[in-house]
């Protein structure tokens, strides 16, 4: 390996026989499917690559869409159950100055699709108000059996012990409602209307009418191949008809719960609640007051094992029946930045200063509010600490409480306060940690005694274009800041939220990595108005599927060599048009078995929508 003459040699021969194909693979389960094909050496990585150019389909297949893939050229949109031959033109070109040499033809068969039953588990609530039908999916199945099952609001807590709602069900767990927790109410066929051979078929099931008149409860609505097609996995819907949307808090003093209805979103006062351990034991009952709020004492959810609290059953006075799980995960809303604060315990202390940043020798006016957990002003000997950055105290101090249960201190910095942040401690007990907190910096920083004002601000920054961003320098007495210096810079990053119209879509190629990219830019001094103008020019902008924006910042100094600064935001756009496409489920996942669905959109740089032929 390390003679230079063979690998030579081998270099020499391998560009003789140039790219070659070493096979493809079928992923008949695809939607759409698709052949891909692997060759000796990756196709050439260029920007100006295009591998639809280089293949072609015999028969044709309209709207079918070749790309690359990693070191892959794949097909998608091939027909299922008949063969398309895929012809690689000649000169296909290659990694390392290999190409294709003479034109390749593969057969690709496709085969059928394999027979399917897909329905979405995680829309298992049907209200009341909404008409009762159930959305299919089918691939290779002419008709469908059904078979409606009930199980009573008791035999619920078995089933969820191993199940849980909205994830999808296994067909065993199907066969055992039948067998041993359910009855079944009725049983029939349905046709699929429309059929076609490869093709998904996506239908509105009716639901029958023994599920209005069966009791209440949770319903499986279980589904297998009507046309003798063997060896199908049947699915398993579940279903829970109600009008009862329960909301349950989990806090210190227990678990509150309030009950509205589906239809009108207003409060269900006189509804009865259950509260089941994993062993069907009833632990508690109550009934929901006229705010549709109901409370369980904490006590009840400190069972372990089977003993712990599993299921929240709810009934109505007319015969409406709710369930809800317990253990589930909660919707917890701190991965979208709404984190809130911190549960504080029996007491908590808001504290707060006149500013967050102080000159050493200056005072600090501490203050702080003293609540319990009822939000009530309490009376106790609050300990105030100041640490200084090091973590080593300053003062100590227990202050007088004022009116409301409110305390004030004022400390006195020292002339040679070290500079950092400082921190406040307000305690109830001294060997507890703190009740309430907050901090302060201390700096020997200088006020600004300039305004710089840019704008109007650019709508847009155009590759290519020269643009001009004006800039006012004044001093807050009033004068304008004349002859004065400064410098500018500007950094190009991603636009998050380009499109105000387009909130929650996803533009561009999602493991498309982008690093900022910073620029600094010239800026001529200040005129006798304190005018002056930063010049923009955006020649060579990253090549990028995403939507850019310039964060510029400008400084101009005063005479005393103190910069007071200024920043704007202008989108960069291109002239080539962006897709946006939005995901029709949460949390970026669905459950296997269910149907991913999502909103495509095409639209010009400046955010209006246009028609696009588009390929998927």
């Amino acid at each position: 390996p390390d003679n230079s003459d063979y690998n030579g040699m081998l270099a020499a021969a391998q560009k003789r026989v140039g790219l070659i194909v070493r096979g493809g693979r079928n992923e008949a389960e695809a939607d759409p499917p698709q052949a891909c094909i692997a060759f000796s050496v990756p196709p050439a990585r260029r920007d100006d690559f295009n591998a639809q150019d280089w293949v072609r389909l015999d028969p044709p297949v309209p709207g079918a869409a070749v790309t690359r893939q990693k070191d892959e050229i794949c097909v998608a949109g091939l027909p299922s159950g008949r063969s398309t031959d895929v012809i690689l033109r000649a000169g296909l070109p290659g990694e390392g100055g290999m190409s294709l040499t003479h034109e390749a033809t593969l057969a690709v068969a496709m085969p059928d699709r394999a027979p399917a039953i897909i329905v979405d588990s995680s829309l298992f609530v049907l209200p009341r108000g909404q008409a009762p039908a159930l959305n299919v999916t089918t691939v290779n199945l002419s008709s469908l059996t059904l078979r409606l099952m009930r199980l009573s609001e008791r035999s619920t807590v078995a089933f969820l012990r191993d199940n849980r709602l909205g994830s999808a069900i296994e067909s065993y767990a199907g066969d055992q409602i039948a067998d041993t927790l359910g009855n079944v109410v009725w049983e029939g066929t349905a046709d699929v209307p429309n059929w076609q051979r490869n093709v998904p078929a996506h239908i509105a099931l009716p639901i029958p009418d023994a599920l209005l008149h069966a009791g209440p409860g949770l319903y499986a609505l279980q589904l297998g191949a009507g046309d003798g097609t063997p060896d199908v996995n049947g699915a398993t819907q579940m279903i829970l008809r109600t009008d009862l949307a329960p909301t349950v808090w989990r806090g210190a003093d227990g678990l509150t719960v309030q009950l509205r209805g589906y239809a009108d979103a207003q409060v269900r006062p006189g509804v009865k609640l259950q509260l089941l351990a994993h062993n069907n034991d009833v632990l508690a009952e109550a009934t929901s007051d006229g705010d549709g709020v109901a409370r369980f004492a904490k006590a009840l959810l400190r069972g372990d094992g089977p003993l712990a609290p599993a299921v929240l059953h709810a009934f109505a006075p007319d015969g409406d029946f709710a369930a809800l799980q317990l253990d589930t995960a909660s919707f917890d809303l701190s991965d979208r930045g709404v984190t809130g604060s911190a549960q504080p315990g029996p007491l908590d202390a808001y504290v707060w200063l006149d500013r967050g940043i102080y000159r050493p020798g200056e005072t600090v006016q501490v203050m702080a509010m003293l609540r319990d957990a009822a939000g009530q002003p309490v009376d106790f000997p609050a300990r105030v600490t100041i640490r200084r950055p090091n973590g080593v105290v300053f003062l100590q101090a227990n202050p007088a409480r004022q009116a409301d249960a409110s305390i004030y201190l004022p400390v006195q910095l020292s002339a040679g306060a070290p500079a950092g942040m400082w921190q406040v401690e307000v305690r109830a007990d001294p060997d507890a940690p703190p009740v309430g907190t907050a901090e302060f910096r201390v700096d020997a920083f200088v006020p600004d005694r300039m305004a710089v004002d840019i704008g109007p601000v650019l709508p847009l920054l155009i590759p290519g274009q020269t643009a001009a961003l004006p800039v006012t320098a004044r001093f807050l007495y009033g004068a304008p800041g004349a002859n004065l210096s400064g410098d500018a810079n500007l950094t190009i990053e991603v636009d998050p939220a380009p499109f105000p119209a387009l909130a929650g879509w996803r533009i561009g190629l999602a493991d498309e990595a982008f690093a900022p990219d910073h620029r600094d830019l010239q800026m001529a001094d200040t005129d006798a108005q304190g005018r002056t103008s930063v010049p923009l020019r955006l020649d060579d902008v990253p090549d990028t599927t995403r939507p850019l924006k310039a964060d510029i910042q400008v400084e101009v100094n005063d005479p005393s060599g103190h910069a007071a600064r200024a920043t704007a935001v202008v989108p960069i756009r291109g002239r080539n048009p962006f897709i946006a496409i939005k995901p029709a489920f949460e949390d970026g996942s669905v459950d296997a078995g269910a149907e991913a669905a999502f909103d495509v959109v095409a639209v010009q740089p400046d955010g209006t929508r246009m028609a696009m032929p588009a390929q998927v």
